[in-house]
């Protein structure tokens, strides 16, 4: 399986925050729920755009957040603008 996917990647950066609508996002790969590598971060696909502020704050208690629904709602985006198929 292939992680990387700049293409993913750089449409993220490109959309507003998830939580905040604000832009000038981090793409935040979606942490503590199953995702990851053994270790490692979660493939590119289940990134989601976050500001910095909201990008630390899911990192310091990410069950406090709806990273599912926003990784989800991304992926949606990318497929209608055709980055995913």
């Amino acid at each position: 399986m292939n992680f990387k996917n700049k293409k993913y990647i750089d449409f993220v950066k490109s959309l507003p925050c998830c939580h905040s609508g604000q832009y000038g996002v981090d793409p935040h790969h979606i942490i503590k729920v199953g995702m990851g590598t053994m270790g490692g971060k979660a493939p590119d696909i289940c990134a989601m755009p976050l500001i910095r502020a909201v990008h630390d704050a899911v990192h310091d208690d990410p069950d406090s957040w709806p990273q599912i629904r926003w990784m989800i709602e991304t992926q949606k985006k990318a497929i209608e603008a055709g980055i995913l198929k």
